[in-house]
């Protein structure tokens, strides 16, 4: 991501990242504080340690293509109670197909750097604004992935970070509720005194 800043001789800027890339946009803004304006994360998840154990078995055991055909329905199934539309379950099922046959990083990544996320993201000093969907902090809790009660490791570790919460909120919520959530990240970018 700095990188990409450099490339385009941007000095400083504003970072929002959802789910993976919320802990990665977290990351930046606690490595580079000098080059984050405002920090927006979405779903930051609080994995623990049988979290973290689940996320890197489903790292190993990876997607798998099966003879019958059912890793497809297996991928349809996965979001289709709470994405909000069968086209928008469909755009994800497509992404999904393009990870057979490979390692799913962004779950390593994830199950790796999740355990020293609190350290971490308690480095973040710039403006915060933390978003969740409920529906998927609890699809989460339902998985076996995290707990509902321990995303609030984020507003531990960046006190001063503003919270905002969707009830039907889910990863997808930015397609889903588009104008709830542009006016919260638009408000929150529009504040002097944040």
């Amino acid at each position: 991501m700095i990188a990409l800043l450099d490339e385009l001789g941007i000095e400083k800027a504003n970072i929002l990242g959802n789910h993976t890339g919320a802990f990665v946009s977290g990351e930046v803004a606690a490595a580079y504080p000098e080059r984050v304006n405002k920090l927006i994360l979405f779903n930051v998840a609080g994995f623990g340690e049988a979290g973290k154990e689940d996320l890197m078995r489903r790292f190993n055991e990876g997607f798998v293509i099966k003879e019958d055909g059912s890793h497809l329905m297996e991928r349809w199934l996965a979001r289709a109670r709470y994405v909000g539309s069968a086209e928008l379950n469909h755009r994800w099922v497509l992404d999904d197909l393009r990870c057979f046959g490979y390692p799913l990083y962004a779950v390593w990544a994830v199950g790796n750097y999740c355990m020293e996320a609190a350290e971490r993201f308690s480095l973040i000093k710039c403006p915060t604004l933390v978003v969740w969907g409920i529906d998927d902090v609890q699809e989460f809790e339902r998985l076996g992935l995290a707990l509902a009660k321990d995303r609030y490791f984020l507003s531990q570790a960046i006190p001063h970070g503003k919270v905002v919460e969707f009830p039907s909120g889910t990863i997808c919520m930015m397609n889903q509720i588009p104008e709830e959530i542009a006016k919260a990240v638009l408000e929150f970018l529009d504040s002097v005194n944040v």
